[in-house]
């Protein structure tokens, strides 16, 4: 199980809260946030092409920075609304 996830480094997972800041700045200029979770996703990709190799890593790394990111978010909403 671990080989499989292996390419879930801590640099990745240092880019979730790079990710939650920069989806963020895309709805300030104009995205609607009907949009924000798809692009959670492609800036995590765009990410995971900075700190990863392979395409299979920087796709699926990318993939569950942007939902991890877009969790993140919701969740810190849920709690900070109550």
């Amino acid at each position: 199980m671990t080989e499989s996830l292996s390419f879930l480094t801590p640099a990745l997972m240092a880019t979730i809260p790079v990710v939650v800041a920069l989806v963020q700045v895309t709805k300030q200029v104009g995205l609607n946030d009907r949009y924000a979770p798809v692009a959670s996703i492609v800036i995590g990709i765009g990410l995971a092409s900075i700190v990863t190799v392979g395409w299979v890593s920087i796709l699926v790394g990318g993939i569950v920075v942007g939902l991890s990111a877009s969790g993140l978010y919701s969740g810190t909403l849920a709690v900070k609304n109550g």
